[in-house]
């Protein structure tokens, strides 16, 4: 929830935000450079700056589009 916050809040300011995670999160080089204890995990990364363009609005679908029913 927090990061989900921190994003909305970047996009309110104008600002450009992503949520990052995988093996470069996880590796000892990261918990150094943070000085993370050994117990300690680094979860993601958020970059916020300035987009150079404006992101393209996504392609909303209908509710028909993505849902299958199934009735038996």
């Amino acid at each position: 929830c927090a990061v989900q916050n921190m994003l909305l809040t970047a996009h309110e300011l104008g600002l450009a935000a992503k949520w990052r995670t995988g093996k470069p999160v996880s590796h000892p080089i990261m918990k150094n450079a943070f000085n993370v204890s050994e117990k300690g995990w680094v979860l993601g990364l958020i970059f916020v700056g300035y987009a150079d363009e404006e992101p393209e609005a996504p392609v909303k679908k209908t509710p028909q589009e993505y849902t299958t029913w199934v009735t038996e």
